[in-house]
């Protein structure tokens, strides 16, 4: 332990505490099942169940015990109860003496290294015994109260940080498909057009064409610049999906040369080295999820795998990755795990001269690379809040985090009056004389 503040005391933790593990049901399953109600039933990590019985009321401290995450500080392994409830045998109950806070108690608890007081190796377990090895630094009473009010305000301020940042990936994904409804209605390209000389009116409507939307997948206007034209999916794909090249499952493997791919994500979902189930038809590929919304574009030889893909090559007179980014766009019905393959079969696509469609990709990449930089940006945001929780603990305990006031009553005269308590017998009980 390092050197202590000003009016700072180190004790053994089991000699500021009140253990009540032996208080402690355990319950199964079964029994839960039998016994549902209001009153929450924890475990080493929270809440897991409710059932319709107590065993203590109050405000404690529940500390895993075992399969708790004391190899992952950034997770906690503490946590403040109050009120009536159930505890079963993975969690110490702890109750704090002499007035110490629960709050400053969990807060404690969930910023020192467990790993040199737990043992096990698959499932860490913390002893009794392995407390009793752990030794507390304690400031004065007054000042544990300034450090907790301190740490709920910041945690509060992490706590709006963290949820602002969860948002990133909804934002990030309505932000591509706003770009890519912009590039497919030729909004994007506009002034693209207008230096290459072309009219931007006359626009040309889908519903015009006398098509059936009923049964195609939907876009985002029906309408085109002047020089776009709708083209139908076979004036578009050849489908070179080929059934007798689908590896059985059992046959992928880790290691070797060729991408199996199938519908999910991550698409390459292993790997083989068997040559003679490798798609025959020359790259690039569309890769389209028969059941799914995914789509990949694929650059290289690969083996189809077992569950449903389609394999879609371009005709030339598209840019194939005008096309990859058009099947990102297209609005599928939301159907489930439906086959998705016969509303592209009967969906239009909007056609443009060649070099529009190079610049509309170009547009689009650019876009999507600035999105993804703040995305991965807010990814690192994202990590470092956990790192940084820790590192504001580890300065709350080092008593670096909120001023000392040398009026404050010294720890060791906190840590003397607990000692004096649990030495003192405990208080007679004395029956109501009845009148």
């Amino acid at each position: 332990m390092s050197e202590l503040r000003d009016g700072w005391s180190e004790a053994p933790l089991t000699e500021v505490i009140t253990l009540h593990d032996g208080r402690r049901i355990p319950l199964n399953q079964e029994q839960r099942q039998s016994r549902q109600g209001k009153y929450a039933y924890y475990g080493a990590n929270g809440v897991v169940d409710h059932i319709d019985d107590y065993i203590f009321d109050g405000q404690y401290v529940l500390l895993a015990e075992d399969g708790g995450y004391f190899d992952q500080p950034e997770r906690g392994v503490a946590y403040a109860v109050d009120g009536r409830f159930w505890v079963n045998n993975h969690a110490h109950i702890i109750e704090p003496s002499g007035g110490i806070s629960v709050g400053f108690l969990v807060r404690w608890l969930n910023a020192i290294d467990w790993l040199p007081f737990v043992s096990g190796t698959t499932r860490l377990k913390l002893t009794q015994g392995g407390m009793q090895r752990v030794r507390i630094p304690l400031p004065p009473l007054a000042e544990q109260r300034r450090i907790v009010a301190k740490l709920d305000a910041l945690d509060a301020s992490a706590k709006r940080a963290r949820a602002d940042l969860d948002r990133i990936p909804t934002l990030v994904a309505r932000a591509k498909q706003a770009i890519l409804e912009k590039a497919f209605s030729g909004n994007l390209t506009t002034g693209f057009r207008a230096a290459s000389k072309s009219a931007l009116t006359d626009r040309r409507c889908l519903s015009a064409l006398g098509l059936d939307q009923s049964e195609r997948g939907e876009w985002p206007q029906d309408e085109l610049p002047r020089g776009w034209e709708w083209k139908v999916f076979s004036a578009v794909f050849v489908d070179v999906t080929d059934s007798r090249r689908k590896l059985p499952t059992k046959e992928y493997r880790e290691a070797g040369k060729l991408p199996i791919v199938d519908q999910g994500e991550p698409y390459i979902a292993g790997w083989s080295d068997r040559d003679d189930m490798v798609q025959t038809a020359m790259p690039p590929f569309v890769v389209f999820g028969d059941h799914t919304r995914c789509v990949k574009l694929i650059e290289i030889p690969f083996i189809q795998g077992a569950d449903g893909v389609k394999v879609l090559k371009v005709k030339a007179e598209f840019d194939i990755q005008y096309l990859y980014f058009a099947l990102l766009a297209v609005r599928l019905p939301d159907k489930g795990y439906s086959r998705h393959m016969k509303f592209l079969r009967a969906t239009v696509f909007p056609w443009c001269e060649r070099a529009e469609q190079r610049e509309i990709v170009r547009r689009i990449e650019a876009a999507f690379a600035k999105i993804d930089r703040i995305a991965a940006e807010a990814a690192s945001a994202r990590a470092l809040l956990d790192r940084l929780d820790q590192a504001i603990l580890a300065k709350a305990f080092r008593g670096e985090l909120v001023p000392q006031d040398p009026s404050d009553e010294p720890a060791e005269k906190l840590l003397e009056k607990i000692k004096a308590a649990r030495a003192a017998p405990p208080a007679r009980k004395t029956r109501k004389k009845l009148s």
